[in-house]
Formats: structure tokens, sequence, C-alpha cells
């Protein structure tokens, strides 16, 4: 079955912190040696140390998450590479649990998104341990959704549930509700690729209720469009159309051009399951074209791929040149990154089965 593009331990050390600074990409290398000494950071102001190595994770994960794409996806493998862990170090020397806490939760969103799930799942456990000692809900809750999140990419899907269920669990308690609609979005996320297609519809309205009643139009878009894949997956192909459609009037009148491109691509794989395949065509060329103006690559790569799954239905020929494309997009993205994205093992099998 072809796949569809959709939305959706410790270190080892060694004695010499100078030893891990040098191996660090450029990027970070400067930042470092605005510091004489990292050594001297370390012996005499252990507290600066640990507050310099959380800002440093911070403006990397920032980064990634304004750009829309993966532009610091090498220094986040440096991070994952390092033989020499200051960040690790840096949470044994702060007297500042809560320090030491957001440190491991932001080393688990790096490698949840590099794909290291298993150190991922370590780093939110540690900091869901110490938010614990600190008898902070608040925190516990955030950590419960990052642990089910890292779950759920690593096919747990029981587990990555029953952490979601823990986390809405202390925001019912708490009356939190903007993050009890969080939870039951996560929830019918989960259910859904459970199979358990009824529960993850009713999972996904609840989050629509509540983010109604507190005007988010920013979650009331992303609960559109997850009802619509859900209902997609039940075959109510025109009311997923007509879910995505409303997600995509909704970030229309935000001019949220991410939500928008997501939108399109969306309703492409919709239209193309009814058949209806040159408006599934126009719809995904109109993801392509936001991608395009948003630089995002790995998007762009993704939209060419889906297209081929269109045009394969008419000319394979057309529908190859689309997946080259897609291709050569990726091929770019990796050598300049470093990194082997997943998509390019989908394209490869896709461009072998049509011959290409």
């Amino acid at each position: 079955m072809l796949t569809r593009i959709e939305s959706d331990d410790v270190y080892g050390q060694t004695e010499n912190p100078e030893y891990w600074l040098y191996k660090l990409h450029p990027a970070i290398r400067n930042y470092l040696e605005s510091i004489e000494s990292i050594n001297d950071l370390e012996k005499e102001y252990g507290e600066a140390f640990s507050r310099y190595y959380e800002n440093l994770l911070w403006n990397t994960y920032d980064e990634w998450g304004k750009e829309n794409h993966l532009p610091s996806i090498a220094r986040f493998n440096i991070i994952a590479e390092s033989e020499y862990s200051g960040f690790d170090r840096a949470i044994e020397l702060t007297k500042n649990n809560y320090r030491a806490a957001d440190i491991a939760t932001y080393l688990g969103l790096i490698f949840d998104n590099l794909g290291i799930l298993s150190k991922a799942l370590a780093y939110h456990r540690l900091s869901l341990g110490i938010d614990e000692e600190l008898s902070d809900r608040v925190r516990m809750s955030k950590d419960y959704m990052n642990i089910g999140i890292v779950l759920y990419n690593m096919g747990k899907l029981q587990e990555a549930l029953d952490s979601h269920n823990k986390a809405l669990k202390i925001d019912e308690e708490l009356n939190r509700y903007e993050s009890i609609g969080a939870g039951y979005s996560n929830i019918g996320i989960v259910l859904n690729n459970m199979g358990k297609l009824q529960e993850a519809l009713d999972s996904h309205n609840k989050a629509l209720n509540i983010r109604e009643g507190l005007n988010d139009k920013v979650g009331v878009g992303r609960d559109y469009k997850n009802i619509g894949n859900v209902l997609e997956n039940m075959g109510k192909l025109q009311e997923a159309l007509d879910s995505h459609n409303k997600a995509l009037k909704i970030h229309e009148e935000l001019n949220n051009r991410v939500g928008m491109g997501k939108d399109y691509r969306n309703i492409g794989l919709v239209l193309n399951d009814m058949g209806k395949l040159q408006e599934a065509l126009d719809s995904h060329n109109k993801a392509l074209k936001i991608h395009e103006e948003l630089n995002n690559r790995v998007w762009m790569a993704a939209d060419y791929y889906n297209i081929s799954l269109v045009l394969s239905k008419t000319s394979k020929d057309e529908a190859l040149e689309s997946l080259y494309n897609a291709l050569t997009i990726l091929q770019e993205f990796e050598r300049e990154n470093n990194y082997h994205h997943p998509l390019t093992d989908a394209v490869n099998k896709w461009i072998s089965y049509l011959g290409g």
C-alpha cells in the first residue's frame, strides 16, 4: 500500500569539555567562544554554566520552530553526536531544579525531531521525575503530553494514549481548559491511528467544543483538520472534505499560510480518493505554491509526491517527473543538512513501483 503524506542513554563523556566545544558546528562554536573558558565557567559558576546551556538549547529549538522547516538540523545532529555532553553536566550542576527540567525537556524535543526516540523518551521522563519532586502538576501535565507524543512516534499507541490521559486528568483537575482541549486533540490523533475511529471523532469534537468556547480560532482550525482526517478514514469523504474546507476558511481568515498549505494538501488527498483528479491536482498545486513561498523544501517534496499519486492514475511519465522533482529537492536538502529524511525512502519506493 502506498504511503500518503499527511499533515501530522546518556552521551559518553571525556574529561575535557573543550574537546566537545571544538567538535561543534561553527554556528554554535562561535557562540560558545564568546566565553573565555568553558572549563572555568563550569568550575566556578555551575549555575551560570547550566543557564548558558539552557539558553543555547532554547535558541536552537526556537529557530527551528520559527522557520517552519529544519534550518538548524545540522546543529541538532551535532548535539546528538557529541562525545561530551555539556547538557548532561549542566543538569548535574544546576541547583535550580526548574532549569534542570527545562534542559531535559529541550533535549527531549530535539531528539524527538531528530527521530532519536529512545533518547527523547529518556529526557522527557527525566523532566517528569524532576517535576514530580517539585510537585508541579502543570509541568507534569506537559511532561506526560511530551512523553505521549514520543511514544506515539515510536508506534507504542496504547502507552501514548495512557500518557495523554494522565495529562488530561491533571488538566481537568486544575481546570486548565486550553490544555484540556489540546489533550482531547492528542487523544483523538492516537485513537485515529489505533483504528478506533468513532472514539477518535468523539475526542476531536470535545476538543472543538472547548476551543470554540474559548474563541481559540487556531485550535478550532486544527480540530476541523483532525476531524476531516478521521472522517476520511471512516469513508465519509464528503464530510471530510467539508471539514477540511472549514479549516481552510479559518486559516485564510487568520492569514495562516502554514495552515493553508496543510489544508490544501488534505483537501487534495480527499479529492483524489473521491476520483476528482483535476480538482485534487489543483489543490496540491496550491499547497505547493504556498510551500515554495515559505521556502519549505520538505513540504514541497511532499507536495510533489502527492501530485504524483494523482498523476499516476492518468500518466505514469508525468507521475515520475513529479517524483524526480521531489527526489531532487530532498537530495539537496540532505546534502546541506547531513540528514537523511524518511520521505526520500517513500519517494524511491514509488519510483521503483512505477518502473522509473
